[in-house]
C-alpha cells in the first residue's frame, strides 16, 4: 500500500495518490491481481499446485518422523512400561502366590511337614480286596442315571466311559488333522509340543488350530451324560485345564502303570488342601486291547499306596477300556467316538500298540475338567501336585460352559484376557488362571518349571536371539532367574529411552533450528511479533504420546492388581491355611485359640491308625464347594459296610434307639477276628480317636434316624456344613464362629435328634428330653421290642459277645485269621494272615508284602490294632527291643513313643510288637474240611497251600505239566503226602546238640531250622547261598500251655534276665509262655528265642 502511494505521489498527483492508498488492499487481506484474465488463471493454478506439494511434503515428513523417530521412541517405552507392570505383577501377586503354594521338604517317605495337621483321610494301603470291579461295563454312564448316581459310579471306581461323545465325522476328521501335526512335530513351537518320548507325543491345541477342534469342544461341550456327570462331581461349571491329544505310535511299548497325581499332595489325604481333577480321554478311532486300549485299575484312586503295580497288573485286576459291552484283550473294543474319564488319582497306564492286524497309531483327544476354587469364601485349595496340564497359556481361566460357545467366547483378545485373570464377559465364571497355574508350578518345581527344564528354555532364548545379558542367573532355578532377567529387561530398556529420548530431542532443536535459520536468510524479518512454534509442538506431541501410554498402563496396572488372586494376595486370604494351627503345631505366632475351642467339648478317645474296616466319623469335609468328595468316607470299606447294615437293620419296626443298639452291635462283629470300630476324627488335627459305646450309639441312632426320614437326613447335612464352616470357614477366629455356632449346632442337633442329654449306656438309651415328635406309645413300643427282641433271637440275629478271655488263655487262630509275625528278614512283626495251618502249632503266614513264612505259634500273636496309651516293645536302630508306650498315633501311621528311659522317636508299627503275649493256637478242625472244599487240578488232585517260592502262574503250570507230564510221574522228589501228619521231636538228645552246635559271636547257639522258610542263610560248609530256613521251633514243652498255675514263679509278660543256653552269659529278654512242666519260654531282646528254661536259670530284671 506504502509502495502505490510513493508512486502516485512521485506522479504529482497527490488525489490519485490519496485514492491509491484507498483502494490498495489492507494489511492481511489479499492483493487484487491485475494481471489479465488468462495470465491470472494460470498464476492461480500454479500457487495451488505448490500449496499441494507443499502440503504432501508435509504430510510424508510427518509420516517419516512417525515412523522413522515417534513410533520407535513410543515403543522403545512401551517396552519399559512393560517391563515394570511384569515386574510390579511378578513382585506383588506371583511372589507371594509362590510362597503361599510353596510345599517344603519332603520327609523320608516323601509326605511334607507343612501338611501334617490338614488329613482328611489316612495312609489307607490298599490291595487286592479294594478293586473295584472287573468288568468294564460298570463304568458305563447311562442317560437313565441322575448326576448324583454318576458321580457316585466315579467315586466308586476312579473312572467312568460315557458313549458317542464325539460324531463319527468329527473323530474322523479330527484324528487326520491331528496325524498331519504329528508328521511335522519336530517342526512345532514350544507351546505346542509339550512332550514327546519314543513312541508318544503329547500336544496342546488350541481352540482354534482347526475348525474340527472347534467342533470337537462344542461337541464336548453339549453332550448331556457328560454335563450332569463332571457337574455332579466337581459342582456347577467346573474349570477346563487341559486341551491336548496324546498319541501311541504304532509300535509303541507299555507304559508303566502310575497315577497323574502324586497321593501325598492331592485330595486323596488332603481334600481341603487340593482340587480333585479328571482327564477325559476320547478315541479317535475303534482301540483294541492290542492296539493299546487304556488301562485302569478301578478303585485305586482312594488309595495311598507307593506303587499298586503288584497290585493291579496281577489276576486281571486292571483291564484295558472298552465301550462294546466285552472286557478283555480278546473281546474288548473302545470305539470310535466314546469317552473314558478318570480321576487323576487312579492308576493306569498306556498300553503297547502292536497289533499286527491293525498297524495304526492311537490317537486320542483330551480335555480335563477341576474344580473352581475362585468364587467361594474358605475355599483355599490349590492344583493337586504332581499333576502336569499340556494346556497353551492363553487357554486357562475358563469353564465348561465356555465350550458350548466356544466359537466366540475362546477368541482373542477374550481368550489371552480371560487366562490373565483380567476380564471376563458378564455371567461368565472364573476357571484356574494361567497366573495362578505358574506360581503353583513355580513353587513347587513342577512340570513345565521344573530346574531341570530351565535349560531347555535358556536354548529357546537363545535361538530367538535374546543376548546373555538380557538373561537372567543363575541358570538352575527358576524363581531368581526369572526375577533378574525382569531387572535386566528394566535396566536395558532404561538406558535404550533415556538414549533415544535425548537423541530424539536433541535431533529435532537441530533440524528446527536449521530451518528456521534457513527461512530467516531468504526473507525479511517479521515485524508482527510472531515466535517459532517448534518447541511447542514437540512438547505436545510427546505429553500425547507418552502420557497415553502411561496412563494406559496405570490403568492396566490397577485392573492386574483387582484381579481375583492379587486381592486374595492383598487380603492375606492366599496365606491363610485350610485349617487353624492346632495345638501341636509347634511354631511361632500361631494362635492356637481356635484349636483349644474347637476341642473344648470334645471327649475324645485314644488315637488309632484306621482300619479297612472300620466306621470313621469324619468332620473335616461338609462343604458345598467339595462336591462328591463331601461323600468320600462313604466309600471307604468300613463305611460301606456300614451303611449297607443301617438299611437292613431300619426296616425293621423298631424304636430309633432299639434299632441304633442293634445296628452297634452288628457293625462291631469282628470280621477276620478283628472288631470294626468307630472312629472320629479330631477337628483341630486330623487325628483319628477311638469312639466309646456310648458316643459310637448316638451316630448309630442318628444314622438310623436320618436313614428313616430325608428331611432329618438333610437337616443333619446342613447342621454338618454350618458346624464345618465355623470350624474351618474364614470367620472361624472370631469368636461367633467359636462360641456360637458351636452352640447353635449343638441346640438344633437336640431338637432334631431329640437328644438334649443322652446317655446311651446308663439309662437303656432313653433322653431326658425327647421331642414329641419322636416319642412312641409305651405299651405299643415295648410290644414291638417284645416281638421283635424273639424274632432275632430266633433266627439268630443278634450274635451275644462272647464273655471276655482272661489275657492268658490261649487264643484259637484260624484260617484267615489277622495276625502279627514275626519276619525274620528284618525282625520286624509285620501283619498278615494265616495261610495254611499244618498242626495246632504251626502254620503258613502270608504277610502283606505278599511273602510267605512257615512260622510256629510262637512267632504268631493275633492281629490288634495300637492304640494311645499301649505299653509295647519297640524294635530300636541299635537293633534292640526296648519297652515304650504309645503317645499318639497319625494319620500317615506314624507311631510316636516314649521309650520307658525318657526318650522319644516315631515308629512304624512294623517294628513295634506287643509287650506281653498272648498263648497261641491253631484250630485243625477245618483241615479235613479244607482239603474237601480245595479245587481239583485236572488230574483231580487237590491244591495244597504252598510257600511263595513255590507259588506259579494256573497257565504256566498247565503248560508245564502238558510239556513234562511224564518226566513229572517219575519224579519222586516233587510228590508229597496228601495230608500231614502231626509231629513231635525226642528232646533227650537236647543237651548233645547243644554242645555240638557253634555258638555265635554273642554266645548264643544257632537253631536247628527246617528247608521252607523264606529266609535265605549262608552255610560255610556245603550248604548253596539259596537254603532256606524254617522259622518253626515246634518244643514238645509249648505245644500246651497254662499259665493260670499259682506256683509259677514268673507270668507271662514279665520281663526278667537269663542265662542263654546256660552259657554263663545273662541277657535281657520277656516271658514268651509257661509250659505244664514250670519251664519258661524266653523272648531276648535282641529277637532270639529260647524255650525249656527252668527258673534257676531266671532272675529279675532290675
Amino acid at each position: 500500500m506504502h509502495i502505490i502511494a510513493q508512486d502516485a505521489r512521485i506522479a504529482g498527483d497527490d488525489s490519485k495518490a490519496t485514492a491509491a492508498a484507498a483502494s490498495a488492499p489492507k494489511i492481511g487481506q489479499p492483493v487484487p491481481d491485475s494481471s489479465p484474465p488468462h495470465k491470472a488463471a494460470h498464476s492461480g493454478s500454479a500457487s495451488a499446485i505448490a500449496a499441494r506439494r507443499k502440503q504432501r511434503i508435509s504430510a510424508l515428513g510427518r509420516t517419516l518422523r512417525w515412523v522413522l523417530l515417534d513410533i520407535p521412541l513410543l515403543t522403545a517405552f512401551c517396552m519399559l512400561l512393560s517391563a515394570h507392570l511384569l515386574q510390579h505383577v511378578y513382585q506383588g501377586t506371583i511372589q507371594p502366590l509362590v510362597e503361599s503354594y510353596r510345599r517344603g521338604e519332603a520327609d523320608d517317605e516323601g509326605y511334607y511337614s507343612e501338611f501334617d495337621f490338614d488329613l482328611t483321610y489316612y495312609n489307607r494301603q490298599c490291595d487286592a480286596e479294594d478293586i473295584s470291579t472287573h468288568d468294564a461295563s460298570d463304568l458305563i454312564i447311562t442317560k437313565e442315571q441322575t448326576g448324583a448316581e454318576a458321580a457316585n459310579v466315579m467315586m466308586e471306581h476312579g473312572a467312568v466311559v460315557f458313549k458317542n461323545v464325539l460324531s463319527e465325522q468329527t473323530a474322523t476328521d479330527l484324528r487326520a488333522y491331528l496325524e498331519s501335526r504329528n508328521e511335522v512335530r519336530d517342526t512345532l513351537s514350544w507351546h505346542e509340543k509339550f512332550w514327546y518320548e519314543i513312541g508318544r507325543l503329547a500336544l496342546g491345541l488350541g481352540a482354534h488350530d482347526n475348525p474340527v477342534i472347534t467342533k470337537a469342544l462344542h461337541e464336548v461341550g453339549t453332550h448331556a451324560e457328560i454335563k450332569k456327570t463332571i457337574e455332579g462331581i466337581l459342582g456347577p461349571d467346573p474349570a477346563i485345564v487341559e486341551i491336548s491329544t496324546m498319541t501311541s505310535m504304532h509300535g509303541a511299548g507299555d507304559q508303566g502303570i502310575h497315577t497323574d497325581s502324586d497321593y501325598f499332595g492331592s485330595s486323596v489325604l488332603y481334600a481341603r488342601n487340593f482340587l480333585h481333577s479328571y482327564t477325559m480321554f476320547m478315541a479317535l478311532q475303534d482301540t483294541t486291547s492290542k492296539m493299546g486300549a487304556t488301562t485302569v485299575c478301578p478303585g485305586s484312586h482312594h488309595c495311598a499306596n507307593i506303587d499298586l503295580e503288584d497290585v493291579c497288573m496281577e489276576d486281571d485286576n486292571a483291564f484295558e477300556v472298552s465301550t462294546n459291552g466285552l472286557t478283555g484283550k480278546e473281546h474288548g473294543v473302545w470305539q470310535k467316538g466314546d469317552a473314558m474319564m478318570f480321576n487323576q488319582n487312579v492308576w493306569h497306564r498306556g498300553a503297547a500298540n502292536r497289533d499286527k492286524e491293525n498297524p495304526i497309531n492311537r490317537v486320542m483327544f483330551i480335555v480335563t475338567f477341576i474344580s473352581r476354587n475362585k468364587q467361594t469364601p474358605g475355599d483355599r485349595r490349590q492344583q493337586g501336585l504332581g499333576t502336569y496340564y499340556y494346556q497353551r497359556w492363553n487357554h486357562w481361566g475358563h469353564t465348561y460352559s465356555d465350550l458350548m460357545n466356544v466359537d466366540w467366547l475362546m477368541t482373542q483378545p477374550m481368550i489371552t484376557l480371560r487366562s490373565w485373570g483380567i476380564w471376563k464377559l458378564s455371567g461368565a465364571k472364573w476357571g484356574i488362571t494361567w497366573l495362578e497355574h505358574f506360581a503353583r508350578q513355580l513353587a513347587n518345581d513342577e512340570d513345565f518349571y521344573a530346574s531341570y527344564e530351565l535349560e531347555p528354555f535358556i536354548d529357546y532364548l537363545n535361538s530367538i536371539g535374546i543376548p546373555d545379558f538380557l538373561q537372567g542367573t543363575p541358570p538352575d532355578d527358576w524363581e531368581p532367574f526369572l526375577e533378574s532377567m525382569t531387572q535386566n529387561w528394566i535396566n536395558f530398556l532404561t538406558k535404550v529411552n533415556t538414549i533415544a529420548h535425548a537423541a530424539y530431542v536433541g535431533l529435532y532443536i537441530v533440524l528446527s533450528g536449521l530451518i528456521w535459520l534457513c527461512s530467516r536468510s531468504k526473507s525479511t524479518p517479521a515485524t508482527d511479533g510472531t515466535k517459532t512454534p517448534w518447541i511447542p509442538a514437540i512438547v505436545k506431541r510427546l505429553l500425547f504420546t507418552h502420557g497415553t501410554a502411561v496412563l494406559l498402563f496405570y490403568l492396566f496396572s490397577i485392573q492386574m492388581d483387582n484381579t481375583i488372586l492379587a486381592k486374595k494376595v492383598k487380603s492375606g486370604e492366599a496365606f491363610i491355611r485350610p485349617y487353624s494351627p492346632p495345638l501341636e503345631w509347634q511354631k511361632d505366632g500361631f494362635d492356637q485359640t481356635t484349636a483349644l475351642a474347637m476341642t473344648k467339648d470334645l471327649e475324645l478317645g485314644p488315637t488309632a491308625f484306621p482300619e479297612r474296616m472300620d466306621i470313621l466319623v469324619g468332620t473335616r469335609f461338609d462343604a458345598e464347594w467339595l462336591g462328591i468328595y463331601n461323600h468320600m468316607l462313604d466309600f471307604h470299606p468300613g463305611n460301606k459296610r456300614y451303611q449297607s447294615i443301617v438299611e437292613e437293620v431300619a426296616a425293621y419296626p423298631l424304636s430309633d434307639v432299639s434299632a441304633g443298639k442293634w445296628l452297634l452291635q452288628k457293625a462291631q462283629d469282628p470280621l477276620k477276628n478283628v472288631a470294626a470300630r468307630f472312629l472320629f476324627q479330631n477337628p483341630a488335627n486330623g487325628l483319628w480317636s477311638v469312639m466309646d459305646d456310648s458316643e459310637a450309639l448316638k451316630i448309630a441312632v442318628k444314622s438310623i434316624k436320618a436313614h428313616r426320614d430325608i428331611i432329618t437326613k438333610q437337616l443333619w447335612i446342613q447342621l454338618k456344613e454350618i458346624q464345618a464352616d465355623g470350624r474351618f470357614g474364614p470367620l472361624r477366629d472370631t469368636d461367633m464362629a467359636r462360641r456360637f455356632t458351636h452352640r447353635f449346632v449343638k441346640h438344633w442337633d437336640a431338637i432334631i435328634f431329640g437328644q438334649y442329654v443322652m446317655d446311651t449306656t446308663s439309662n437303656g438309651g432313653k433322653s431326658k428330653n425327647i421331642s414329641k415328635k419322636s416319642k412312641f406309645n409305651n405299651e405299643q413300643q415295648q410290644q414291638q421290642q417284645k416281638d421283635i427282641s424273639s424274632l432275632v433271637r430266633k433266627n439268630r440275629i443278634i450274635k451275644q459277645p462272647s464273655p471276655t478271655k482272661k489275657e492268658q488263655e490261649t487264643i484259637i487262630l484260624q484260617l484267615g485269621d489277622r495276625v502279627r509275625a514275626h519276619y525274620r528278614m528284618s525282625g520286624a512283626w509285620l501283619e498278615g494272615e494265616i495261610a495254611g495251618i499244618y498242626d495246632s502249632h504251626s502254620c503258613m503266614v502270608a504277610f502283606k508284602n505278599g511273602e510267605y513264612s512257615n512260622l510256629s505259634h510262637n512267632s504268631v500273636q493275633p492281629y490288634v490294632p495300637y492304640i494311645e496309651g499301649d505299653h509295647v516293645e519297640v524294635l530300636h536302630e541299635s537293633d534292640r527291643w526296648f519297652p515304650a508306650k504309645i503317645r499318639n498315633i497319625h494319620p500317615l501311621g506314624m507311631h510316636n513313643i516314649d521309650y520307658d528311659d525318657g526318650e522319644d522317636d516315631v515308629a512304624s508299627p512294623d517294628y513295634i510288637r506287643p509287650l506281653s503275649f498272648r498263648a497261641v493256637s491253631f484250630d485243625t478242625e477245618m483241615l479235613n474240611e479244607i482239603d474237601q472244599d480245595e479245587e481239583k487240578d485236572e488230574d483231580g488232585h487237590f491244591s495244597n497251600v504252598e510257600d511263595d517260592d513255590d507259588e506259579e502262574d494256573d497257565d504256566e503250570e498247565d503248560e508245564d505239566e502238558d510239556e513234562d507230564e511224564d518226566d513229572d510221574d517219575d519224579d519222586d522228589d516233587y510228590i508229597r503226602p496228601l495230608s500231614f501228619r502231626a509231629v513231635s521231636f525226642d528232646t533227650e538228645m537236647l543237651n548233645e546238640i547243644d554242645q555240638d552246635e557253634e555258638k555265635d559271636e554273642d554266645g548264643h547257639v544257632s537253631n536247628v531250622e527246617d528247608a521252607d522258610d523264606d529266609d535265605d542263610e549262608e552255610d560255610d560248609d556245603d550248604e548253596d547261598d539259596d537254603e532256606e530256613e524254617d522259622d518253626v521251633h515246634n518244643s514238645p514243652n509249648n505245644n500246651q500251655m497254662n499259665n493260670d498255675n499259682d506256683n509259677d514263679k514268673y507270668e507271662v509278660g514279665e520281663r526278667v534276665k537269663a542265662n542263654f543256653k546256660n552259657t554263663g552269659k545273662w541277657f535281657d529278654g520277656v516271658i514268651a509262655a509257661v509250659a505244664t512242666d514250670g519251664t519258661y519260654s524266653v523272648r531276648y531282646n535282641d529277637g532270639d528265642f529260647e524255650a525249656d528254661v527252668p527258673d534257676e536259670r531266671l532272675d529279675d530284671l532290675e
